[in-house]
């Protein structure tokens, strides 16, 4: 998410939009601005306060620190537009009302169906859908403008917004970065996963059986290297029992932090990455981040054709795509042929890399956004 609103506030400044990102999650003892790069500055509202350290208590000074917010958006005429991402139902009728009453327009960043997935042991099904009907029912009518990642989130947020309110499909967004270059056969191969692990949405615990099987068939140095080890029970539990079956401890390594410079060599060393998004709800329409990120590095991609990413996929040409998401074998056998062909694995980075420029840097968007904003 924060290399998606990077992207945003990039596209901002080519279309002379001003902005200021109130951050949250950063606090300092003299909250200030910050100016990031010209254009683009940084508030930091947000003090550190001795109960942020004791749960419960956390939570609730959290929000009444969210009020100073609402007040300088409400009392800042300067402003014209409240934009948000990641917020949920009640910041998003508050903001909306803000917006309301004090003259201004607000707009909201859709990337995926609102509570589509349980990433956490107290939700529940029931729960999120609630939480969803609230969101779709109460919040979009009241809000002005919809910047939506894909069609079928563009269909769902008019079908319940207001009349006047006016959307834009913007796809994933990237940044210039240092791609890929060196695709020879190595002695260690590294398959490298970014993100959550889930099973809805990552089909996870099909990728770790996959990459097992190609361990242990090829007999091959492939290292499975994963950004974090944050998930449910339920699921780590089959992890750890696909680790242990297979023999494979030894060849997966999971980070528990890592830097922006060191997530970057982590895409430029990798010998191809798994995006197995299975067909379902929540993916139908939503559209990977990721999806864009491993193909501006040019990264060799094994892919599910799925929702938005189907428009942009094109299989032996940017990718490899799946059959299911459920077939570890396929799976399998799609990373050996990468990696034991050199001359496939380049052809699918440089394929990746070519669709990332043309559809997805930031820069392609610029007067689009500019038209949308000035014409809300």
């Amino acid at each position: 998410m924060a290399n998606r609103l990077k992207c945003y506030a990039k596209a901002f400044v080519a279309s002379e939009i001003n902005f200021t990102v109130a951050s949250e999650g950063q606090k300092s003892n003299s909250p200030e601005r910050m100016a990031i790069f010209e254009g683009h500055d940084v508030w930091l509202w947000r003090k550190p306060y001795f109960w942020d350290r004791i749960p419960v208590f956390n939570l609730f000074f959290a929000g009444v620190a969210r009020w100073k917010l609402y007040a300088h958006l409400f009392r800042n005429q300067e402003i014209d537009v409240i934009f948000s991402a990641g917020y949920r139902w009640p910041q998003m009728i508050v903001f909306a009302l803000i917006a309301r009453l004090s003259g201004k327009k607000y707009v909201l960043e859709l990337n995926e169906v609102p509570h589509s997935i349980i990433v956490s042991r107290y939700q529940t099904k029931a729960t999120n859908q609630l939480k969803k009907w609230i969101t779709l029912h109460f919040a979009f009518p009241l809000i002005d403008g919809f910047i939506v990642i894909s069609n079928n989130l563009d269909s769902l947020a008019m079908a319940h917004a207001n009349q006047k309110a006016k959307t834009i499909k913007i796809p994933i967004l990237t940044d210039s970065v240092v791609p890929k270059t060196d695709y020879s056969l190595k002695k260690e191969l590294t398959i490298f996963h970014a993100g959550s692990l889930t099973i809805d949405k990552d089909g996870i615990v099909t990728v770790f059986e996959s990459v097992a099987k190609a361990i242990t068939q090829s007999g091959m140095n492939i290292q499975f290297a994963l950004s974090n080890y944050q998930t449910l029970p339920g699921i780590k539990s089959q992890i750890e029992s696909i680790m242990d079956r297979y023999g494979i401890r030894d060849n997966v390594t999971f980070f528990n932090y890592l830097s922006k410079e060191e997530l970057e060599v982590q895409y430029r060393n990798a010998s191809l990455v798994i995006i197995n998004k299975p067909d379902n709800y929540r993916n139908r329409y939503n559209f990977s981040t990721k999806l864009g990120e491993c193909m501006s590095y040019g990264l060799p991609i094994i892919a599910t054709s799925v929702g938005e990413s189907a428009n942009y996929l094109q299989d032996g040409e940017n990718c490899l795509l799946l059959q299911s998401s459920e077939d570890a074998e396929e799976l399998s056998a799609k990373i050996l042929r990468i990696v034991q062909d050199p001359q496939l694995a380049q052809l699918l980075g440089e394929g990746a890399k070519n669709t990332a420029d043309r559809y997805f840097h930031y820069s392609n968007y610029k007067e689009t956004f500019n038209d949308f904003f000035r014409n809300l």
